[in-house]
Order: structure tokens, then C-alpha cells, then sequence
């Protein structure tokens, strides 16, 4: 029997590891640009600046994850899942004139479970 729960990796730490212990943990996955220019489209407070620390810090917190758990990752933007049978965007908002500030993600594209589908 399989267990359904949610887990973002912005919960603190003792949280995620509490979760996904003695769990199959599956997880979305998409490239790091995608995620940027969802995430940055997003930002409520064109006044304030973009939390970039806290974007790149979720990354590396779902790598350390994987050295403590196997993570089977469904790398969505290639749509290669068998297990998928209906690729349609959940969510997805037309992001118009968006303006997606630039960011360097060249270090989190080198994260290996990064690398290993996007790189």
C-alpha cells in the first residue's frame, strides 16, 4: 500500500527527514531555468527583491536529500516517464511580459541529480 503525502523542501529540515523516512520518496523534477522563471513570475512585491539565496538553497537541500534517501526523480519538461500517461501543465499561468531577472544556475545545474537529467 502506498502512502500519499506532500513534502516541499522549504519545510526545516528535522520536518523533511521526519517525512520521508522509511518512505518511496517520487519527486517532480524540472530544469532550473523552468523553475526560475516560474518562481520569479510569481514574486508578489515587484518592490522587494526576488529571494534568489532562498531559491538556489532549496537545490542544495534537495541534493543533501539525496544522499540520505533514493529519490526516484520524474524529470517532467522531457516527458521520457512511462509512468505518465497525460503530460499536461497542472497550474501553469500564462506569464505574459513576464520579466524573469537573471540569475546564474550554472552551480545548480552541476547538483548531480541535476546534471544527471538536465545536464
Amino acid at each position: 500500500m502506498r502512502t500519499k503525502r506532500y513534502i516541499h523542501v522549504t519545510e526545516p529540515w528535522d520536518k523533511l527527514v521526519e517525512t520521508l523516512t522509511g518512505r518511496e520518496v517520487i519527486s517532480p523534477l524540472r530544469s532550473p531555468q523552468s523553475v526560475w522563471r516560474s518562481y520569479s513570475r510569481r514574486w508578489v512585491d515587484p518592490d522587494s527583491p526576488i529571494d534568489t539565496i532562498g531559491f538556489i538553497n532549496n537545490w542544495y537541500t534537495m541534493h543533501t536529500l539525496t544522499l540520505f534517501f533514493d529519490i526516484d526523480f520524474i524529470p517532467v519538461d522531457l516527458q521520457q516517464d512511462k509512468r505518465i500517461t497525460d503530460w499536461s501543465p497542472i497550474g501553469e499561468r500564462d506569464a505574459g511580459d513576464a520579466v524573469h531577472p537573471d540569475i546564474d544556475l550554472s552551480k545548480v545545474y552541476q547538483l548531480p541529480f541535476v546534471q544527471k537529467w538536465y545536464g
